[in-house]
């Protein structure tokens, strides 16, 4: 693919996302849109394909190390680590969510949810009180 290519299908990407967010993406085009974010001027459609199938979902790429994301061939230790902030990031947005006065646990779905950002790739075992 060149340049050009690269660039419109970027490009493309980004309108896709604007318009329907992340419903609108399959799950390749979800992590292929975050990497272009930490690869440029290369096309990342075949690494994001390998990730899923290296860690068979989102969730898997989410929580697996730095040292086995950066194993990936294409994957670098500076993707890895903004694969993992990702996950920081929605940790630390749900943790400030449940400070709030108006977050409520008010279903199972929303235990689950919080308990699987919080704890949910972790290596040992943990006791998480809600």
């Amino acid at each position: 693919m060149t340049s050009d290519q690269q660039s419109g299908h970027r490009e493309r990407l980004k309108q896709k996302f604007l318009k329907s967010d992340f419903a609108g993406l399959h799950d390749y085009e979800q992590i292929e849109l975050l990497l272009t974010f930490a690869i440029p001027r290369q096309d990342v459609k075949d690494r994001a394909k390998l990730l899923i199938s290296s860690f068979k979902s989102i969730q898997g790429i989410i929580d697996a190390p730095i040292s086995e994301l950066s194993a990936i061939p294409g994957i670098s230790l500076h993707t890895a680590i903004l694969i993992k902030t990702v996950k920081e990031l929605c940790s630390e947005y749900l943790a400030d969510k449940s400070q709030n006065e108006q977050f409520t646990i008010s279903s199972p779905e929303t235990v689950k949810d919080f308990a699987r950002m919080k704890i949910g790739g972790l290596k040992q075992e943990v006791f998480l009180v809600i």
